[in-house]
This record gives structure tokens, C-alpha cells and sequence, in this order.
């Protein structure tokens, strides 16, 4: 999906996204019109026929603040049509994600502010994420496969295997017509990581369920649940903490998970950890 007022596609969505889940939900979401549907993002697809050189991550955070600025300060968001009618969320697939786990003080004391303004949806700390690769995207469709599971532990493993600890700074924040984000900036480590993974993929067999190649750390930390209140008071406090300093994580764990659209941490299943920056991968945490 296009974001207005540019011909950069810095949206697309997930498989089957809008799949009905029951009779009454299709009821529910066939009304939504298309240009509204909610996706899930991660901000560096270019479509083949715009390609121009990549941007680095403050561009890339700049850009979109600059391609959405405009819509958000008159009220148009993108509302997640899934928090806004209270529906169950059955939208489950396989990825690998870096959990967060060293900036709660700084992230809670960011989020009651924002509380304070808009009552949107915020993810708890819990549940906030880095996602390196969607293994399988999130869809209504998904079933348990224990031997895709199989192949994703060793695809993981053989692209994880020599790389070292690195850190992600979490400076700033960013807000596009569908979410907000955390700013990370990583020196480009999981987009080598990525490269690799796609690499070992195509070698094992596996099939690449990517819509779109990611080209960034971020988290994303809230969804529009409803419509902003007051666009410019809201607006007016993001300016105030795009360069909000949340801190550094070091990351050490990766993990390959099984989770719903929003990571929420009662439903998810970790699958494999796995111990950068160390001799080998730490065993399974909960049986497949």
C-alpha cells in the first residue's frame, strides 16, 4: 500500500491479511475499503519501477515522517480494523525476532505520556519486538508444520552461525498513517543477517514468504484503534519525542517464534533461542 502523497511504497501487506475468520467477522471486514486495510510494515520496500538508492535509517525514519506528516496532522489514520471491533486476533505465523528486554523505565514513561493525549493502542513492554525475517507470514490460514518448523531452526542456525553480539540504539520516534515506531539503528546488522537468511533459504529448499525485503530495527510500539482525537496535539507531542532517547539493547538472544499479529506474549510459542555471539544455540525452550 501506497502512503499519500508519495509514489514510494513504504506499506505492504501481509498474506491473506483480510482472510474472514468466521461469517461474522467477513461481515465485519468486507465493509472496510480496501485503501483502509491494515498492514503490517517494515518500511523499505521500494517497487521495482521507483528503485533509487537505499537509504540509510535516519533517512528512511525522516522519509516517512515527511510522506505521513501531513495526513496525521488532519486526522488520517489507518485503523486496525481487528483492535477496533475487539475481534480475536487468529492471525498466527513463524518468524524470527530479537524480544526487547533493556529500555522498559524509559519505554513505560514514554508510553503513560502518550496515554495522557490519545488512548490508542500501545503495545505492553512485553510484546514489543524487532522481527529479523517472517519465515511465514500471518494469516488466518496458518496450521502447525513441525517440519517447516524443522527447516526454519536450520535455516536460522546456519545464518546465525559466527555472528557476533552488536547493539541496536532506540533514539527517536516516528509515527506513519498505520503505527508508531521505535527508531533503532544498527549499523545494518540485520540487514546482512537478512541477506544471509534469504541466501540459506533458497539452498535448503525453503520457501521465501517475504513480501518485501526490511531494511530497518524499528519496533513498533502502537496502532490506531480509532481515530486521533486531536491531530495536533498529538502531532505536537511526537515532534516533541522524535529524538526521545529510549537507550541501547545488546542483542544476544534470537528467537524463532510462532505468534499472532501483535507478538502478544500469551500466545506466543518460543520455538528455538539462540545465543549470539557464543558457541551455540541454546536448547529448545518449549517442545515443538
Amino acid at each position: 500500500m501506497k502512503a499519500q502523497g508519495s509514489n514510494l511504497q513504504f506499506f505492504a501487506p501481509k498474506n491473506n491479511m483480510h482472510t474472514p475468520h468466521n461469517g461474522s467477522d467477513f461481515l465485519k471486514l468486507r465493509t472496510i475499503k480496501t485503501h483502509h486495510a491494515f498492514t503490517r510494515f517494515f518500511l523499505s520496500h521500494i517497487p521495482a519501477e521507483t528503485k533509487r538508492p537505499a537509504m540509510n535509517s535516519a533517512e528512511l525514519y525522516n522519509h516517512i515522517y515527511d510522506t505521513n506528516e501531513k495526513a496525521l496532522r488532519s486526522g488520517d489514520v489507518l485503523i486496525d480494523p481487528v483492535l477496533s471491533r475487539g475481534m480475536k486476533d487468529r492471525r498466527f505465523g513463524l518468524s524470527l525476532i530479537i524480544p526487547v528486554r533493556r529500555i522498559q523505565i524509559k519505554y513505560e514513561k514514554l508510553v503513560r505520556q502518550f496515554k495522557e493525549i490519545e488512548p490508542l493502542y500501545y503495545y505492553p513492554f512485553s510484546d514489543l519486538h524487532i522481527t529479523i525475517f517472517d519465515f511465514v507470514q500471518g494469516s488466518g490460514q496458518y496450521r502447525r508444520n513441525q517440519e517447516t518448523e524443522m527447516k526454519c531452526i536450520e535455516a536460522a542456525e546456519k545464518a546465525l552461525k559466527g555472528v557476533p553480539e552488536f547493539d541496536i540504539e532506540f533514539d527517536g520516534i516516528v509515527f506513519s498513517r498505520e503505527a508508531g515506531l521505535l527508531q533503532g539503528f544498527d549499523h545494518n546488522r540485520l540487514l546482512q543477517i537478512r541477506k544471509c537468511i534469504r541466501k540459506v533459504i533458497k539452498e535448503i529448499g525453503l520457501k521465501n514468504d517475504e513480501r518485501y525485503e526490511s531494511g530497518s530495527a524499528h519496533i513498533t510500539f502502537c496502532r490506531f484503534k480509532e481515530k486521533i482525537r486531536n491531530p495536533e496535539t498529538f502531532m505536537h507531542f511526537v515532534d516533541e519525542k522524535r529524538k526521545y532517547k529510549l537507550g541501547k539493547e545488546k542483542i544476544d538472544l534470537i528467537q524463532l517464534v510462532e505468534h499472532d499479529w501483535y507478538n502478544q506474549e500469551s500466545k506466543k510459542r518460543v520455538i528455538r533461542c539462540f545465543s549470539i555471539g557464543r558457541s551455540s544455540s541454546l536448547s529448545i525452550l518449549k517442545k515443538l
